[in-house]
């Protein structure tokens, strides 16, 4: 083997030579070009050379994309009477490298707490902070629900004043001027870190 073929811990960019299939099998991270294993992805070469397999792991996370079914962390941008837009800051535990929309509907809003999901501004208000699931991402458009006891809004400042509004039982509170508002409140309120 000569240079780089074979060779484990060598970083490699897409379609540098890595191995021939005469000597490899071409496992994760690689193809196959007229005989030679090349590269897919920018990465560090890993060999096995018991079972004769090189392969390439990323060396950069990957991007992380909303799937149905994922937990996220969420800002509200917009809020009308049954939709809300949601700017997705975070996938499960990881911070999102792109720029996903997610939109909260009226009806995907969990209504138990005495909140009326009539109108969507009664669960959630622009600027707030959410924790969400996506139901669906047909079409790169991500629908989310607040609906069960862990979703909803984490994090809500006064609409008057702009303070932190603090949870008080079932209701939010502003500990500055005393108003009181109504928000969709996760279980977790104030307890999650961003």
């Amino acid at each position: 083997m000569c240079g780089t073929v074979g060779r484990s811990g060598k970083f490699v960019i897409p379609g540098e030579k890595i191995g021939v299939i005469e000597e490899f099998i071409r496992g994760k991270g690689t193809y196959v070009n007229n005989g030679v294993i090349r590269s897919k992805i920018v990465g560090t070469t890993l060999v096995n050379l018991v079972s004769r397999e090189v392969m390439v792991y990323p060396r950069v996370r990957m991007p992380v994309f909303p799937e149905v079914g994922s937990t996220i962390i969420g800002q509200v941008v917009d809020v009308q009477k049954t939709i809300a837009l949601v700017n997705i800051l975070k996938i499960g535990d990881r911070a999102s490298r792109g720029s996903f929309t997610g939109i909260l509907l009226s009806t995907t809003v969990d209504g138990r707490r005495g909140i009326h999901v009539r109108d969507l501004k009664n669960a959630v208000r622009a600027g707030d902070i959410i924790v969400a699931k996506v139901l669906n991402n047909k079409n790169g458009i991500f629908i989310l629900s607040t609906a069960g006891s862990k979703y909803g809004v984490i994090y809500a400042l006064c609409s008057e004043c702009g303070e932190i509004l603090e949870l008080e039982k079932t209701r939010l509170k502003c500990p500055k001027c005393k108003r009181v508002e109504r928000r969709k409140t996760s279980s977790n309120y104030g307890k999650c870190v961003i």
